[in-house]
C-alpha cells in the first residue's frame, strides 16, 4: 500500500488482523486465555518471527543479508506459521468457551465466523510464503 516493506497488502491485513483478534478480541476480555498454555505458541511464534523479518530488513537496508539471516527469514514459517496459526485457533476456542457464548452472542458467533476463514486462509498465508 504504502511501498515500505515488499509484502503483499493482503497478507499483511489478515497477518496484522489475526493478531489483532487474539490480542483484543480474546487475551484482553478472556482471563482464560491468559492462563492457557497455547499463549506460549503465539508468544515464541510471533516473537521469533518480528525477531527475524526485522533483522532481515536492517540487513537489506545496509545493502546485504547474510545467508543464515535469509536462511531463517524464509524457512522458519514451515514451523512458526503452524505453530502461531495453532495458538491462534486454540486462543479464540478458550476465549468463546470461557466467556462469549453466554455473555456475548454475537461475539461468539464473529468469533466462529473467523475462526471458518482460517481454513482457506491459513494455507494461502503459507503458499505465500512458499512462492518466496
Amino acid at each position: 500500500l504504502l511501498g515500505l516493506v515488499p509484502s503483499p497488502v493482503v497478507v499483511v491485513t489478515l497477518q496484522v488482523g489475526s493478531r489483532i483478534f487474539v490480542v483484543w478480541g480474546a487475551l484482553y476480555w478472556v482471563p482464560a486465555c491468559q492462563q492457557h498454555w497455547s499463549l506460549f505458541l503465539i508468544v515464541i511464534a510471533w516473537g521469533i518471527t518480528e525477531v527475524v523479518r526485522y533483522a532481515f530488513y536492517f540487513c537489506n537496508l545496509l545493502g546485504s543479508v547474510p545467508y543464515p539471516i535469509f536462511w531463517l527469514r524464509y524457512s522458519l514459517f514451515m514451523v512458526l506459521y503452524p505453530m502461531g496459526i495453532s495458538g491462534e485457533l486454540l486462543q479464540a476456542l478458550v476465549a468463546m468457551g470461557a466467556h462469549w457464548k453466554v455473555a456475548n452472542p454475537l461475539w461468539y458467533r464473529l468469533c466462529l465466523i473467523i475462526l471458518l476463514m482460517y481454513v482457506p486462509g491459513s494455507p494461502g498465508m503459507i503458499g505465500n510464503m512458499w512462492g518466496n
